[in-house]
């Protein structure tokens, strides 16, 4: 096996080296170190242990440069995916040593390329608000500036993108008492990005951010029955129980270190946070009296006052900046395109323009607030 291995590496290297079978003159010649290699397969292919057992050629007697040098290419690709066995780790390693000089970083670079053209990334809208943000229009398509963006965006980079829509806590998630992580839908990559996030300082623990693109109110506050009957004081809740939306910025965590939050204010106690995945199920807890108090951001808290509750406290500013971003993997190829090609729409002029259109687009939901 050892003397096999031997003749098929030289015999490999000498037919990739030289180079496919077209001369300086335009005219194709045999290629003859095609012919000894080819030889060299055919009389090993009973050998059912051989490593390259595996390998074929083009059937064709003549091989351009690029169709040459993609063979070692591909046979290291079904070398790294074939279950290797003891016996032959050794000769794996051998025959891997061999063909990454031969796969020429051009090569690896054209694939690539290639994969990332093909590449579709999704977005996941979470419809945070009923807001010219992002929104369910009356004929029940996903609408909103965040979407006009990335369509934008990926039209500019020559990128095909897709928007869904999922709930927030699938793209970031909570569990009372711990630190908040990303959701099972960003980590497990079922897609790329979630819109409408806000910047904190556990989320960047965890994700990373875009460029900013929207201008975001991140105040959060206490919300109770109608006419706080029970006498719920935001600035002492020792010993009371609230609720907060599993995903969203106005989290235990803001509670803790939140902007003009109010100095001497008693903290929330452990064991006393409650997470809900949706909004209804939150305040039906206020309204029951499962909970003391709900806390939310603003932006989110249409239609609340309106339907029974009041607002109480100064409010807490949740976010690092009050702006909105597209939250993503750190280990994400989006950012190395996204944000070089939402800067150059801000330079030229094109995200402005975007901005100026969204008035009428989508003003009948609130005012514009770009960045």
């Amino acid at each position: 096996m050892a003397r096999l291995v031997i003749e098929g590496l030289l015999l490999l290297a000498v037919f990739v080296q030289c180079g496919g079978t077209s001369d300086d003159r335009g005219s194709d010649t045999p290629n003859y170190a095609r012919t000894y290699f080819e030889l060299f397969l055919n009389g090993i292919s009973s050998d059912e242990d051989n490593p390259f057992n595996s390998l074929s050629l083009p059937r064709t007697d003549y091989l351009s440069q690029a169709e040459t040098r993609a063979i070692p290419a591909r046979y290291a690709s079904q070398l790294m995916h074939r279950e290797s066995q003891p016996q032959n780790f050794l000769t794996d390693i051998m025959l891997m040593r061999t063909l990454a000089p031969l796969v020429e970083k051009d090569t690896l670079d054209e694939m690539e390329d290639r994969i990332q053209n093909e590449r579709i990334y999704t977005f996941a809208a979470v419809l945070l608000c009923n807001c010219p943000m992002e929104y369910i229009a009356e004929d029940g398509e996903l609408k909103g500036f965040a979407i006009d963006l990335i369509n934008e965006v990926c039209k500019l980079a020559g990128k095909k993108c897709i928007v869904q829509h999922d709930a927030p806590y699938k793209c970031y998630r909570h569990e009372a008492g711990l630190h908040s992580v990303a959701g099972d839908g960003l980590l497990g990559r079922q897609y790329d990005a979630c819109t409408t996030y806000v910047r904190t300082r556990e989320r960047e623990h965890c994700v990373a951010f875009t460029e900013s693109y929207w201008q975001q109110n991140t105040t959060s506050r206490f919300f109770v029955r109608d006419g706080n009957h029970d006498n719920f004081d935001p600035a002492n809740i020792t010993g009371k129980t609230i609720g907060f939306m599993d995903g969203w910025v106005s989290d235990e965590a803001c509670l803790s270190h939140g902007r003009n939050w109010i100095d001497g204010a008693a903290k929330l106690d452990p064991g006393k946070a409650v997470y809900f995945k949706n909004r209804k199920s939150m305040f039906d807890a206020v309204a029951s009296g499962e909970i003391d108090a709900a806390f939310l951001f603003a932006v989110a808290a249409y239609g609340v006052t309106e339907n029974g509750f009041d607002v109480l406290g100064v409010g807490v500013e949740c976010g690092i900046q009050s702006t909105s971003h597209f939250m993503t993997r750190k280990d994400s190829s989006l950012l190395s395109w996204f944000n070089p090609t939402l800067r150059l729409m801000k330079r030229t002029g094109q995200y402005h323009k975007l901005c100026h259109e969204a008035v009428a687009k989508h003003g009948h939901k609130g005012k514009i607030r770009c960045v």
